[in-house]
């Protein structure tokens, strides 16, 4: 819970800021894996690369993308 006051002055220091200024100096590897990669082989890349997401690509297409939480959810489930 944030109080007015804290929310106001949060907004005021994004004011004007463009998500380019959200972006980190030197640019990552961006994890992308195939649908048939396994779930040990996406957690490993998730390791590796140091990222939570992992984009999901066949055939040059976006199929989707695979966060680390919602791994960790069915793994868990199963």
């Amino acid at each position: 819970m944030v109080d007015e006051a804290h929310a106001d002055g949060f907004l005021r220091a994004l004011s004007g800021r463009t998500v380019r200024d959200c972006l980190p100096p030197r640019p990552r590897e961006l994890p992308i894996t195939d649908p048939d990669a396994t779930v040990l082989e996406l957690a490993a890349l998730m390791a590796r690369t140091h990222s939570p997401l992992v984009a999901v690509v066949e055939r040059g297409w976006l199929a989707g993308a695979v966060t680390l939480q919602a791994l960790l959810e069915r793994v868990l489930a199963a």
